[in-house]
């Protein structure tokens, strides 16, 4: 989907258009944006159909997901956080909701957070460490608002995505094509 573009440069591309959508497309974005790079990985990976039937092989989302993992290409997290992904983007395309902030998604968009604990926890120890330090270098004092700065859950969502589509993208640059043994 990416091409040959650099693991930033994934990062970069996915954040700028997350961040051009309002919630709703950001989430159906996001789903489309992983939904690509599984697409790319899963073709690198399988042996090409002859001309007659090239472009025949399509699978639904949920599919490539499930293929992906069964392939090797992505591990047993970044399978629950996509299908935690897929599951938000349901929610939106089939329900009038239009805020991360709805009951309705809220739920959804918190599984997404919560589906790969370390890689979540990881992301966002680093992220809340430097906007406190930033906050103490343009002398804020107080702890307890240094302690509660919290990225909104919109931010969140743009710049977690963005990370996992960039991992995403940098699984598939190491894909291998399967060999064809003949009968």
């Amino acid at each position: 989907m990416f091409g040959g573009a650099e693991v930033g440069e994934v990062y970069e591309q996915t954040f700028k258009m997350l961040s051009e959508e309002n919630d709703r497309g950001a989430v159906l974005l996001s789903g489309v944006i992983t939904d690509g790079i599984l697409d790319a990985m899963i073709k690198a990976r399988l042996i090409g159909l002859p001309a007659p039937r090239k472009n025949a092989l399509r699978f639904q989302y949920a599919a490539k997901i499930d293929i992906a993992f069964s392939l090797g290409l992505i591990s047993l997290e970044m399978l629950t956080l996509l299908h935690s992904l897929r599951d938000a983007r349901n929610v939106f395309a089939h329900t009038v909701v239009n805020s991360l902030d709805d009951a309705a998604i809220s739920g959804a968009i918190k599984s997404v957070f919560s589906a790969v604990p370390n890689l979540y926890d990881s992301f966002m120890s680093g992220w809340i460490s430097d906007l406190q330090n930033t906050l103490r270098g343009v002398g804020v004092v107080d702890e307890t608002v240094i302690a509660s700065v919290s990225p909104s859950d919109r931010s969140r969502f743009n710049n977690y995505l963005a990370l996992v589509s960039a991992r995403l993208h940098e699984s598939s640059t190491n894909v291998q094509k399967l060999n064809f043994s003949g009968i």
